[in-house]
């Protein structure tokens, strides 16, 4: 491992045993700065409240998780208007 994972690994004192998380965050807001921190934001929060705290600011987040080795999405309720499957 070298660079950020390297870093990241040490920070959780993971270096030794496997990380068996992943979480992915995406905003949708109606500015670059918004959906940056709010991105930021969201990436510590638990899915609750960063759904929460998107919507007051009128933004939509989908954080993608894995736990027990499934993906779990978390949306806002209007983050499905900005993709098709």
């Amino acid at each position: 491992m070298e660079g950020a994972a390297d870093f990241w690994m040490e920070a959780f004192g993971a270096r030794d045993r496997p990380v068996f998380f992943v979480d992915l965050v995406t905003v949708i807001a109606g500015d670059g700065t918004t959906a940056d921190w709010l991105t930021k934001a969201c990436s510590i929060l638990p899915a609750r409240k960063a759904k929460r705290l998107a919507h007051s600011l009128q933004a939509e987040v989908l954080i993608a998780e894995i736990k027990k080795g499934k993906l779990i999405n978390n949306r806002t309720k209007g983050f499905g208007q900005y993709y098709t499957r």
